[in-house]
């Protein structure tokens, strides 16, 4: 809690009181929190945890254009540079 205290300037027992009102509130309608396996204690470990992993490999964004109405099943592409 003096974490997520730091990041929003605030103590962390208006932390503890928030999540104490918030989570009956959330259970109510169906949305249980799991707790996190993650221990961050300082924005540094926040920053870590956040951060890319550089090993993993980068998905290819899609081109963001909405799909046209041609005939099912035709594929328009991307049209990168050059083309």
């Amino acid at each position: 809690m003096d974490l997520l205290g730091q990041l929003f300037g605030v103590t962390a027992m208006t932390i503890s009181r928030a999540k104490q009102e918030v989570r009956p509130l959330l259970e109510a309608h169906g949305h249980h929190i799991n707790p996190s396996t993650a221990r961050l204690r300082t924005p540094a470990d926040v920053a870590r945890f956040l951060a890319p992993d550089p090993t993993q490999t980068k998905v290819k964004k899609t081109c963001g254009r909405r799909r046209s109405r041609r005939a099912p099943g035709h594929r328009a592409g991307c049209r990168g540079r050059g083309s």
